[in-house]
């Protein structure tokens, strides 16, 4: 839990870093459910329903991949 806890901790901070904390902020919750109200979000964020679809699915790209990072540097080995 504390890995998951700092990856979206970093996560955070590079939105913040690039302006985008309240992309964050309206989106994190995302990271672990389906949204049904992508349309209310939009409205908040200046994005269509599908744009905050695909600022989601990026999200969670991102999460992952810092995740994987993190996993990696708790080895000895990148194998």
């Amino acid at each position: 839990m504390t890995l998951l806890d700092h990856t979206l901790k970093d996560l955070e901070n590079e939105y913040d870093r690039s302006g985008n904390a309240n992309v964050f902020t309206s989106l994190s919750r995302f990271i672990t459910q389906d949204g049904e109200d992508y349309e209310d979000i939009g409205v908040q964020l200046g994005l269509s329903a599908s744009g905050v679809g695909t600022a989601v699915h990026r999200l969670r790209n991102r999460y992952r991949e810092v995740l994987i990072e993190k996993v990696a540097n708790t080895l000895d080995s990148r194998d």
